[in-house]
């Protein structure tokens, strides 16, 4: 009975955990397919973003030499044989970096203030969603009111390590994202702490109840 119990709480562990990340999703890529369709949902955003913004034709030609300038620089890293997994992670992450400022050079501060606020928009509708997931789960799983500030405060200090994580330059891209992940899976890991046992469970049932449903 006990292995039982073991393996219920362990597969309710990932499955709570693929939910509740999705409030935090500075995502990692994995797999071919999946980097692929990250990468055009990034490309999209930055189109609408770019669209937003009411670029003048200077500016989308402007955009346009940076873009292909980037490209150039790219391929020509991915040729150089005789450098470590680092030293091409950190160039290409350089690289990354000047383009970055060149576009933010080419926009006005109107267009500029435009883009914090999309983001900050973006942000509300990303607490607005954590709000109503631990308002469900506050439901579903009947948690106590010292387990909800639990779960509030492992969720802001997560949100406020991935920023710092974000935001620091002696870091490449790739070492970020390894770092975010790691971040996110410690994250994954205290929530499961809070919760009960019973709680777990709980929550399995109802989502294998939802599950059956829909088939």
């Amino acid at each position: 009975m006990k292995k039982v119990i073991i393996l219920i709480v362990a597969i309710l562990s990932f499955t709570i955990s693929q939910a509740q990340e999705k409030c935090n999703k500075e995502a990692m890529h994995q797999g071919d397919k999946k980097g692929k369709h990250q990468g055009n949902s990034r490309k999209e955003k930055k189109v609408k973003m770019m669209q937003a913004l009411g670029l003048s034709e200077d500016q989308k030609s402007q955009m346009r030499s940076i873009g292909q300038e980037e490209k150039k620089k790219m391929e020509a890293l991915s040729l150089q044989q005789t450098i470590t997994v680092k030293e091409y992670n950190d160039k290409k992450s350089a690289i990354r970096n000047e383009m970055r400022t060149k576009r933010q050079a080419v926009l006005t501060k109107e267009q500029k203030d435009k883009i914090a606020s999309m983001k900050a928009e973006r942000e509300n509708k990303k607490n607005e969603m954590y709000e109503k997931k631990m308002a469900k789960m506050k439901e579903v799983a009947n948690l106590t009111e010292d387990q909800t500030k639990q779960m509030n405060a492992l969720h802001q200090k997560t949100k406020a390590d991935v920023e710092s994580i974000k935001n620091n330059s002696k870091l490449n891209d790739q070492e970020k994202k390894t770092q975010i992940k790691a971040t996110l899976k410690n994250a994954k890991d205290a929530r499961m702490n809070i919760l009960s046992k019973e709680q777990l469970i709980k929550m399995l049932e109802i989502r294998n109840k939802k599950e059956t449903k829909n088939k």
